[in-house]
């Protein structure tokens, strides 16, 4: 996917964030979950992108930094288009469940 040169992203409020200035047009992100550190957040970002879910991660890059693996500074909100994440949400949800049985 390509979005041009002008791409920039815009965060607003605690977990919205708009895409301007793209070849597209602008796309609403938002939070669907939250991992609990770099690790966790990219499987889960893989497991989305697996089942064609576009996903974004937004951290605090001080922590990322600094070297935080744990704790609120670890923290990675899970961030996809207002218009995947029903399936995003159920997706997370079904794993969580799998986790829980096995």
């Amino acid at each position: 996917m390509s979005w041009g040169k002008g791409a920039a992203l815009y965060y607003r409020g605690d977990v919205e964030m708009v895409m301007r200035g793209l070849e597209e047009p602008s796309h609403k992100l938002v939070s669907v979950g939250l991992a609990y550190g770099q690790v966790q957040a990219e499987i889960m970002k893989g497991m989305l992108n697996a089942n064609e879910v576009d996903v974004w991660l937004s951290n605090d890059s001080a922590g990322l930094a600094i070297g935080f693996g744990i704790g609120p500074m670890a923290e990675v909100d899970i961030m996809v288009r207002a218009e995947q994440a029903e399936q995003a949400r159920w997706i997370l949800e079904q794993d969580a469940e799998a986790e829980a049985d096995a």
